[in-house]
């Protein structure tokens, strides 16, 4: 997963954590369907152990019981909830299997109204793919949260001395290169370079650190959305 997907999704992970809701009613007489898939990627020479064909198997039947289970579809209710306040709410079945023989899983979602259905399993591959980040984390330990946090907290710090250094010009617009103002300015300058150098080379970690996850953790992205 690219580096800046997976930053979208800690976000979204991170926006749409409150608390649990309602279990949806069974969508009786459903009469529309709408489906999406999954493709999963495997580490190169995960042909063994843990993912051997087994392995694999055993891997997507989790990922398909996470899909039809009640915590993300609390969450992808929430979501609508929250991006289309006003639309009635009407019930939505899932269901999730691993295609036959490959490493796609399908997502099909069943109501009565289509375009509820369809943006309801958006949202649904939408938490899904937040999920499967926050546990993918979880897996790879406290090294990429404390680097993700360094490079927010590093991105931060650039933008408030580059505000500094704006008010500054701003404040001397005609003469923050004389002598008087010369000092401060070149000071700030070199302080924001120096910084700037720094939140790059966490980026650079970043990635390394989320290039090694790729290569030891099965990668999911949406093949096909409804």
């Amino acid at each position: 997963m690219r580096l800046e997907n997976l930053l979208a999704a800690l976000a979204l992970s991170i926006a749409g954590s409150g608390g649990l809701l309602a279990e949806p009613a069974a969508a009786e007489g459903a009469k529309f369907a709408a489906s999406g898939e999954l493709v999963i990627q495997w580490p190169a020479g995960a042909g063994s152990g843990a993912l051997d064909a087994e392995g694999r198997a055993a891997f997507c039947s989790k990922m398909a019981l996470a899909l039809e289970g009640q915590q993300l579809g609390h969450q992808a209710l929430e979501r609508m909830r929250a991006l289309h306040p006003n639309w009635a709410e009407i019930p939505v079945n899932i269901q999730a299997e691993r295609v036959r023989n490959t490493a796609i899983i399908r997502v099909t979602a069943q109501g009565g109204e289509p375009k509820y259905v369809r943006t309801y399993l958006n949202a649904l591959l939408d938490k899904f793919m937040a999920f499967y980040i926050s546990t993918s984390l979880t897996t790879t330990g406290d090294p990429f949260s404390k680097t993700i946090a360094e490079v927010l907290a590093r991105e931060k710090a650039v933008k408030k001395k580059t505000e500094e250094r704006q008010q500054f010009m701003k404040a001397h617009p005609q003469d923050f290169n004389a002598d008087d103002n010369k000092a401060p300015y070149d000071a700030l300058t070199m302080e924001l370079e120096r910084m700037d150098r720094d939140y790059r080379e966490s980026k650079k970690d970043l990635r390394n650190l989320a290039e090694a996850m790729q290569a030891t953790i099965p990668d999911i992205d949406v093949m096909e959305r409804p």
